[in-house]
This record gives C-alpha cells, structure tokens and sequence, in this order.
C-alpha cells in the first residue's frame, strides 16, 4: 500500500519545452513514480488496465508510437 503523502501531486509534474512527446512522456514517467497512482490535489487517481500485463510505460509508448505514424 501506497502512503498517500508519497504519491506526486500531478500538477506539479513539468514538461521540457523543446522535447519530443515521446520525451515528455518518458520524462512524466519518470516524475510520477508510481506510475498507477498519483494525486491531483487532493484526489487520488489511480489507473488500471483490462491487459494486466499493460502498464502506463507500455501504454503511453504504444499509443505515441502509433501517434507518430499519422
């Protein structure tokens, strides 16, 4: 169990301006941590996916990569 003081206040999470969104993403990733839980505010957001072998990495890559083909 996640200690809800640990988990990262997603309006705090930056973005660098002249990256990629492949970077960006990869970079809120990184900010995050826990990559199924984060807050906003005071709200705890947690994600969950049908594929139990999905995880927002995957994801998010899975779905830019198909971004960057249109």
């Amino acid at each position: 169990m996640i200690n809800y003081d640990e988990l990262i206040d997603i309006r705090n999470v930056k973005q660098r301006e002249k990256s990629s969104r492949i970077e960006n993403a990869l970079f809120f990733i990184t900010q995050i941590k826990t990559h199924t839980k984060f807050r906003v505010d005071s709200d705890v957001v947690e994600i969950q996916f049908l594929d139990t072998e999905k995880t927002l990495s995957t994801s998010l890559a899975s779905y830019l990569q198909q971004k960057s083909r249109v």
